[in-house]
């Protein structure tokens, strides 16, 4: 087993590859919002977070109202903030809008396509129903939410 550059320790992976995931990963911690707010207006770009949802009334308005917070009111980097409906049961619609987000049901979005149900289905939906130019999916499950979530994923792309 080859040893690894980096960490010094055998590791199954390749020299190359992990000299590749070395240059081309990061963390949250390295896109601090302010710098990614420069980027933005160098770049013009609108950003749209989209949360699909089926059934998640517990978690998404948390999830919604940090986004919305610290990413939308406290530093101006998300644009719009999306929940797409997967045809849920419980109260996420109502949980979602009274949280800040706009909220669509898919069957809203390409209403004459017919819909199939599924996450698949939501996600493809949702950029015809978005204005950005950099879309960022967020599960509307997590327990432990952090804006960094969004952060550290627009970072590499801004």
């Amino acid at each position: 087993m080859p040893i690894s550059p980096t960490t010094g320790v055998e590791s199954p992976v390749l020299e190359e590859v992990e000299r590749w995931l070395v240059v081309r990963s990061s963390q949250a911690s390295d896109w601090p919002v302010h710098q990614l707010l420069t980027a933005k207006h160098a770049t013009g770009a609108r950003i749209s977070v989209v949360l699909p949802a089926l059934n998640e009334e517990e978690t998404v308005g948390a999830i919604v109202t940090t986004i919305r917070e610290d990413l939308m009111e406290a530093a101006p980097l998300v644009d719009e903030l999306l929940v797409v409906d997967s045809g849920s049961i419980d109260r996420t619609a109502e949980n979602a809008a009274a949280a800040g987000a706009k909220v669509l049901h898919r069957d809203e979005i390409l209403p004459a396509i017919p819909s199939v149900p599924g996450k698949g289905e939501v996600l493809w939906r949702s950029l015809a129903a978005t204005t950005g130019d950099l879309v960022c999916f967020v599960d509307a499950d997590l327990k432990e939410f952090a804006s960094t979530v969004v952060s550290g994923v627009l970072g590499p792309l801004l």
